[in-house]
C-alpha cells in the first residue's frame, strides 16, 4: 500500500471510531458490530461504554468478543448485562455467561446461569439443550468425584483421625489408625534424613591443574580424559524415633509419659496382610505439663489501686481462683491462659495467695507470696529483659502517694539506675542482674527493693542448609533464632530470595517458588533493643515432579503449535491421504455407534424397568463431555 493508500485507511478508522462516538448508543452499537478487526471493535464497544456506562447491550457485546481472549472482562461485562430490562438480552448474557463458566470448570455456577436464562426464556430449544448438558457433566464429575474418593478410601495409608494432644509428665496412651488395604496393620518407625555433617579438608575436591609444559610449534594440546561424574548419592538416613518417653508398639499403640513439649512428626511404615506397605507421618503435639508461670507478684500499697498478671501453661482456656487475698483484691473472673489479678488493698500485711488454673481435665497450683505495705513500693519489681551488650532503658514506677522519690542503687553487670528510677545502659553478660536499690520519699519515709532484670543473649540465626522448597508449593516458614528480646524485624541484607518467594519482617518466608534452582541470600535481623545479627543461606528450589495446571496448559499449547507446523510443512497430496483416512475412521466410528446403539436398545428392552433406569444412568455419566457453542447473536 502506498502513503495515500495508508493515509486514507487512517483517516476512515477514524472517521468510523468519530461516528461512533457521536452517533446514539444503538447505531454506534450497530457501527462497532460491523467492525471485522477485533481489536478495533472492542476499543469501539469501550468508546460506547465511556459514554453509555449501563447500557447493557454494549456490555454483552464486548463480554461475549471477549470470551476466548479476556476471561476476567468478559466475566464483568456479561454479569452486567445479566441486569438488562429486556428478557432476551438478560436471557443471552445467562446463556454466554454460563458457558464462560463452564470454560474456568466452575460447573455449578454454570448451571445456575444456563437455569436463569431457561427461565428468562421457558421454550428457547438451545437453552434447555445447554441446560441439560452443563447438568449431565456435572453429574459425570461428581461421579467421578464420588469414584476417587472411593478408590482413595481403598488405598492403605494412616487414618484421618489425629492423635489426641499429649502432656510433659502425664501417661499417655492411644493407638494410631490405619485405613484401606487387607487389614490386619501392623506399624513401625521408619527413617529421618542424617543430619549432614560439613565435609572435611581432605574430602574437598582438588582443583584442576593445568599443564605448563611448552608446546612445539604445531604440536596438538593434550587433552586430558574427564572422568565420568559419579550418580549422585542418595541422601542418608537413620532409624526415627518415638518421641522422648514415649515407645510405638506393632498394634500401632503409641503409650508412655512425654518428657518433652513440641510438635512431633513421627515416620511410620504400615504394613497388611498381603504385605503391602506405605510409609506415612503421624503428628504428635505434647503440651507442656500444666504450670502457673507467675513466680513473684509485686508489692500493693493500701488504698493505692492495684493490677498484675498471673500466667499459665499447658491448660485450655482454664478458670482461675486465689485464696487468701486481702481484702480489696477480688479473684480473676475471667478465663484464660493470662487474667488480671486487680483491686485495691485496704490493709498492709503479707499474705499467702493459694492460685489454682484448671481446664476440664488438668489443674496447677501454687502459693505465692503478696506483701501489701502503707507506704510506697515499686510499681513492678521484675523488669521487661534486656539484650547483653545492647542498649538498655526502663523506667520504674512508684504505687504511692504522689510526692516526689529518689532512688539509688550501685551499678552492676553494665546497668545503672538514676535518681527519678531509669535503668539504663549495656548489660554485660547473659543471665539475671539484680539491684538493689533505696527509694527515699519527700516525706521522709525510706525503703529499700530489689529490681531484676533478665539478660538474653546476643541473638543468632539458626537455620540449616540448605533450606529445601518444593519448586510451586505454597511457603509459610518462620526462620529460626536463639537469644535475643523479641520482637524481631527481618530483612534480606544481600542477595535476592527466587522469583516468587519473600521474607516478611516477621521472619516468615512466604509465597510459592516459581523457578527450581539454589540461590544464598544474607538475611539480618534486629531485636527489640536493636541488636543485629545476619547469616548467610542457602535456599534450595526443587522442581515439582507434577507440573501446575498452567505448566500443562502450556505444553499443550506447545504441542498444538508443533502439530500446526507439521501440517504447514506436509504436501497437498499427504493432507489429502490424512483427510481421507480421518474420513475413513470417522465413518467407522459412526456406523460402529449406530449399530452399538440399536444392540444396547434391543438389550434395555429386555430388561426389567428399574435395571433399565439403573443402565441408562451409567450411559449418561459414561457418556463423555460435549462443549456447546457461546450465543453469537449481535445487541
Amino acid at each position: 500500500m502506498n502513503l495515500r493508500g495508508l493515509s486514507l485507511s487512517i483517516v476512515l478508522v477514524f472517521s468510523a471510531l468519530a461516528s461512533v462516538h457521536t452517533a446514539d448508543p444503538w447505531s454506534a452499537l450497530g457501527a462497532a458490530t460491523a467492525i471485522k478487526d477485533t481489536a478495533e471493535a472492542r476499543k469501539a464497544l469501550e468508546t460506547i461504554l465511556f459514554d453509555n456506562p449501563g447500557f447493557h447491550a454494549a456490555h454483552f457485546n464486548l463480554g461475549s468478543l471477549l470470551m476466548a481472549s479476556d476471561v476476567d472482562a468478559a466475566s464483568k461485562h456479561l454479569e452486567t448485562a445479566t441486569g438488562a430490562a429486556l428478557p432476551d438480552l438478560a436471557a443471552d448474557a445467562r446463556f454466554n455467561l454460563a458457558l464462560l463458566r463452564f470454560q474456568q470448570g466452575r460447573v455449578e455456577e454454570a448451571v445456575t446461569n444456563a437455569d436463569a436464562a431457561l427461565k428468562l426464556r421457558p421454550d428457547n430449544a438451545d437453552t434447555q439443550q445447554l441446560l441439560d448438558e452443563l447438568r449431565r457433566v456435572l453429574l459425570v464429575r461428581q461421579d467421578e468425584a464420588r469414584r476417587k474418593a472411593e478408590e482413595e478410601a481403598k488405598k492403605l495409608g494412616l487414618a484421618a483421625t489425629p492423635l489426641p494432644e499429649a502432656h510433659v509428665a502425664e501417661p499417655y496412651d492411644q493407638r494410631i489408625g490405619a485405613k484401606g488395604g487387607a487389614g490386619g496393620y501392623r506399624f513401625s518407625l521408619g527413617t529421618k534424613p542424617a543430619p549432614q555433617a560439613a565435609p572435611s579438608p581432605a574430602q574437598q575436591p582438588a582443583p584442576a591443574v593445568s599443564p605448563t609444559v611448552p608446546l612445539r610449534p604445531g604440536a596438538q594440546i593434550p587433552i586430558t580424559p574427564q572422568t565420568p561424574a559419579a550418580a549422585p548419592t542418595p541422601p542418608a538416613t537413620v532409624p526415627a524415633e518415638a518421641p522422648p518417653g514415649l515407645s510405638l508398639e506393632r498394634d500401632g499403640r503409641l503409650h508412655g509419659t512425654p518428657q518433652q513439649a513440641g510438635t512431633f512428626d513421627i515416620p511410620l511404615v504400615i504394613e497388611d496382610d498381603k504385605k503391602e506397605r506405605v510409609t506415612a507421618t503421624a503428628k504428635l503435639t505434647v503440651l507442656p505439663a500444666p504450670v502457673i508461670t507467675t513466680d513473684e507478684l509485686p508489692e500493693g500499697v493500701t488504698d493505692i489501686g492495684y493490677i498484675t498478671e498471673l500466667s499459665c501453661a499447658g491448660l485450655v482456656d482454664p478458670r482461675w481462683t486465689v485464696e487468701g487475698l486481702p481484702a480489696g483484691l477480688d479473684s480473676p473472673s475471667g478465663h484464660g491462659a493470662t487474667v488480671k489479678l486487680a483491686g485495691t488493698p485496704r490493709v498492709a500485711g503479707d499474705f499467702s495467695l493459694r492460685i489454682t488454673a484448671e481446664d476440664a481435665k488438668r489443674a496447677a497450683k501454687t502459693v505465692l507470696k503478696l506483701r501489701v505495705v502503707d507506704s510506697f513500693a515499686p510499681d513492678a519489681t521484675r523488669l521487661p529483659p534486656a539484650t547483653a551488650w545492647a542498649d538498655y532503658q526502663h523506667k520504674v514506677g512508684i504505687r504511692g502517694p504522689v510526692q516526689d522519690y529518689r532512688w539509688q542503687a550501685e551499678a552492676k553487670g553494665g546497668l545503672s539506675l538514676a535518681a527519678d528510677g531509669s535503668v539504663s545502659g549495656k548489660p554485660d553478660q547473659a543471665g539475671e542482674t539484680k539491684l538493689e536499690v533505696v527509694i527515699s520519699a519527700a516525706d521522709g519515709q525510706k525503703r529499700s527493693a530489689n529490681l531484676t532484670v533478665l539478660v538474653n543473649p546476643p541473638p543468632v540465626i539458626q537455620e540449616p542448609q540448605p533450606i529445601e522448597i518444593i519448586q510451586g508449593q505454597a511457603q509459610s516458614r518462620a526462620l529460626k533464632v536463639e537469644g535475643g528480646t523479641p520482637p524481631y524485624a527481618w530483612t534480606v541484607a544481600e542477595g535476592s530470595l527466587p522469583k516468587g518467594l519473600r521474607l516478611d519482617t516477621d521472619g516468615t518466608l512466604r509465597g510459592a517458588a516459581s523457578e527450581p534452582g539454589q540461590t544464598e541470600v544474607t538475611v539480618a535481623l534486629t531485636d527489640h533493643w536493636k541488636a543485629a545479627t545476619q547469616q548467610k543461606v542457602t535456599l534450595q528450589i526443587k522442581p515439582n515432579e507434577k507440573p501446575p495446571p498452567q505448566d500443562q496448559e502450556k505444553q499443550e499449547q506447545k504441542q498444538e503449535q508443533k502439530q500446526e507446523q507439521q501440517d504447514q510443512q506436509q504436501s497437498p497430496q499427504e493432507k489429502e491421504k490424512q483427510e481421507n483416512e480421518k474420513k475413513a475412521k470417522d465413518d467407522a466410528a459412526k456406523q460402529s455407534e449406530q449399530l452399538n446403539k440399536a444392540a444396547t436398545e434391543r438389550w434395555l428392552d429386555q430388561l426389567k424397568e428399574e435395571d433399565r433406569d439403573k443402565i441408562l444412568r451409567y450411559q449418561l455419566l459414561d457418556g463423555g463431555e460435549r462443549k456447546p457453542t457461546k450465543r453469537e447473536k449481535p445487541w
